[in-house]
């Protein structure tokens, strides 16, 4: 089946990458310690890994233009291992910099980036879905609505 990407008029933001990033598009972006420039994005918030703050459109080397979409629907990586991804299911940002359906917080330090837009799909693995990006930083043990589910 063919998904539907939506398109929402807000357009990417241009900043540098800072490491390659030829492997990374589709994944979640955070700020590098250079001033404009972005670097991958991996797992919890904290002071070695900021919060994401898009995600990468292109595929860029080192030194080279990286587009990152800072608000609204964009093309992203997304890993479902122990919960569905059910349409309106909030989202978190994964250790690999994909979005990952999210049913509980465990703890302060998880990203919500946004809700996932899509089909259900309930198979372990990683595919090209979309998402809403709006990234959020929950209170520790909040629990998010049913639309994530559970596998």
């Amino acid at each position: 089946t063919m998904s539907n990407y939506y398109s929402d008029g807000i357009e990417p933001v241009s900043f540098t990458a800072d490491v390659d990033l030829t492997a990374w598009q589709y994944r979640l972006v955070s700020s590098a310690s250079t001033g404009g420039s972005v670097r991958k994005h991996g797992g919890s918030f904290s002071t070695a890994c900021p919060f994401p703050i898009g995600v990468l459109l292109n595929d860029p080397s080192a030194g080279q233009e990286a587009l990152v979409k800072t608000f609204g629907f964009a093309k992203t990586a997304i890993m479902v291992g122990g919960c569905i991804a059910n349409p309106g299911s909030w989202m978190r940002s994964g250790s690999n910099g994909t979005a990952d359906p999210a049913s509980l917080i465990a703890s302060n330090v998880d990203c919500i980036v946004g809700r996932y837009y899509g089909p259900v799909v309930s198979s372990t693995g990683s595919f090209i879905g979309q998402i809403f990006f709006a990234p959020v930083l929950p209170i520790s043990g909040s629990v998010l609505p049913a639309a994530s589910g559970s596998a």
